[in-house]
């Protein structure tokens, strides 16, 4: 892939799997990688290895826990006092919990970490990534998600399993990649998300007891979506295998869309006025 310029580029999650392999690949091409991970020491520890393995002096590093609406505004905060500008942020952290935890907002972790963490710091970041256009938002989403949604029990309070509930989780990222596309598409920012594959990482083990891929192979979709110049224009889409595919009937639901948004507006308010 030819490198017509140097990207800032902030990757959520980069600490191992997938994330981190996807930090390497572009630290590789000679972008100025951000690692993300939970806390410092675990950040900057990634930010060494990575250095080591590329001979890049392009890294930085930030830490968030992203279950916490406090640490992500405090890192985004962080993030405005060093940079003027971002040109690609992927949001690929997630989690699956085989019980149903609810962390110190009351939200269920899943939701919160899979889907509220992204739709708050992209929307946060808004004004790097116009600084930083033509810039791109992909959102890391996956293969198993829904064709219905319910609002009514959106913190699972009611038939909890931890496949559904990553199910839907990720059905609510599709759901916001598709309607941020449109809100951005006169601004400069492409929006799109991925299903990485079947990888071999601590979730799929954790959800699936079962291998896959390897990780390399869900990097590299990653870096493709987020880097490659034929993508300049694309926005709004699903790629699975590096080719524009179909999600859910219920993803292109433009009603199911715009209600989420204004239901994941209510509950962060909410969250942020409790604490």
């Amino acid at each position: 892939m030819v490198i017509t310029e140097k990207k800032l580029i902030l990757i959520t999650g980069s600490t191992d799997g997938i994330g981190y392999q996807a930090a390497i690949e572009l630290a590789k091409l000679g972008h100025q990688v951000i690692i993300h991970g939970r806390n410092r020491e675990k950040a900057v520890s990634t930010m060494n290895k990575v250095q080591e393995t590329t001979k890049s002096n392009q890294l930085n590093f930030v830490y968030a826990d992203l279950g916490s609406l406090a640490q992500i505004r405090e890192m985004v905060n962080k993030f405005y006092e060093h940079y003027d500008r971002l040109d690609l942020l992927i949001n690929n952290a997630g989690v699956i919990r085989q019980k149903r935890t609810v962390n110190q907002y009351g939200l269920e972790e899943t939701f919160a970490i899979n889907y509220l963490a992204p739709f708050y710091l992209t929307n946060l970041l808004l004004d790097l990534l116009e600084n930083g256009r033509p810039s791109r938002v992909v959102n890391v989403v996956s293969r198993v998600h829904s064709n219905h949604f319910d609002f009514d029990n959106l913190q699972w309070k009611k038939g909890y399993t931890a496949v559904k509930a990553y199910a839907k989780s990720k059905t609510a990222l599709i759901l916001f990649t598709y309607l941020l596309a449109e809100k951005l598409q006169s601004k400069g920012i492409t929006v799109n998300c991925l299903h990485p594959g079947r990888i071999n990482t601590k979730l799929l083990h954790a959800a699936f007891q079962a291998g896959g891929e390897p990780v390399i192979k869900g990097a590299r979709k990653l870096v493709y979506v987020g880097t490659s110049p034929e993508l300049k224009d694309v926005t709004g889409k699903y790629f699975v295998n590096n080719r524009i595919s179909s999600s859910t009937k219920i993803t292109y639901n433009k009603e199911v869309q715009e209600t989420l948004w204004k239901r994941t507006e209510e509950i962060l308010k909410s969250a942020l006025e409790v604490h």
